[in-house]
């Protein structure tokens, strides 16, 4: 039996609970900012929502002001472009076990019944 393993972080969560997301016509998954303007994924402001949505607000923080263009590292756009790629996974498992407890889960990859298995 083939058993696959995920660590459910806090940032994953609050990445789900913060982001909105909407489709356009063209089954283009896009993340919506505080003016309702779609935004693309994988462009510098989805990084800039990021990193408010897991650093937090800096003090000079102003939405929908033309300032300066976001700049985070590569390593920042690395893990950040992870966590995105991982949160159809850590969806699955907050609906699959209908809790918003990080830690490590194991499934059946056939049946994806995730379980708990250090918090």
């Amino acid at each position: 039996m083939s058993r696959i393993k995920f660590n459910l972080k806090k940032d994953h969560l609050l990445l789900l609970k913060n982001l909105r997301w909407s489709k356009k016509e063209n089954n283009v998954l896009v993340s919506l900012d505080d003016s309702e303007e779609p935004v693309f994924l994988m462009t510098d402001n989805v990084y800039e929502d990021i990193n408010v949505i897991l650093n937090g607000k800096p003090n000079n923080f102003t939405p929908n002001e033309d300032e300066e263009e976001f700049k985070c590292s590569q390593t920042q756009k690395t893990k950040w472009d992870k966590l995105l790629a991982e949160l159809p996974t850590a969806l699955e498992i907050v609906l699959s076990c209908q809790t918003f407890t990080p830690g490590k889960y194991i499934a059946d990859f056939a049946t994806r019944d995730w379980q708990l298995i250090k918090s």
